[in-house]
């Protein structure tokens, strides 16, 4: 018989022995087992400042083309940040879910929300720069 600590008899084991735990259960209880496909509050969440953003950057063109000035940089600056948002916590539940990939819809949206912004800026800026 060896003296090695794997042949221990009072030693715990639980089955699974891969040498690292990082102290994360993944079953808490009182959590419901989730099902493949269904949406959760948090989707939902995601949905709502994606469809925020994407109606503060229309609005911030609209203000653009009337020469609003600042307030489209405001408006403008703020859709970029409910993308962000949107983007953020999609990620985060993405993590949680331990899927490491970018999120790509969310984050063609960020992208897509800050050219807006940046372009609806600069139409502002042109107006009132002009005689």
């Amino acid at each position: 018989m060896s003296a090695s600590w794997q042949d221990d008899p009072f030693a715990f084991d639980d089955g699974f022995d891969d040498g690292f735990d990082d102290g994360f259960d993944q079953a808490v209880a009182g959590d419901a087992p989730s099902k493949k496909g269904t949406r959760r509050l948090g989707d939902r969440r995601v949905l709502a400042w994606s469809l925020l953003s994407l109606a503060c950057a229309v609005v911030a063109v609209a203000m653009g083309r009337n020469e609003a000035g600042w307030l489209t940089v405001a408006v403008g600056g703020f859709a970029y940040l409910a993308a962000t948002a949107g983007d953020l916590r999609q990620r985060s539940i993405r993590h949680a879910r331990r899927v490491y990939g970018r999120p790509w819809p969310t984050a063609l949206l960020r992208i897509v929300v800050f050219l807006v912004a940046v372009g609806s800026a600069w139409l502002a800026a042109r107006g009132l720069a002009a005689p």
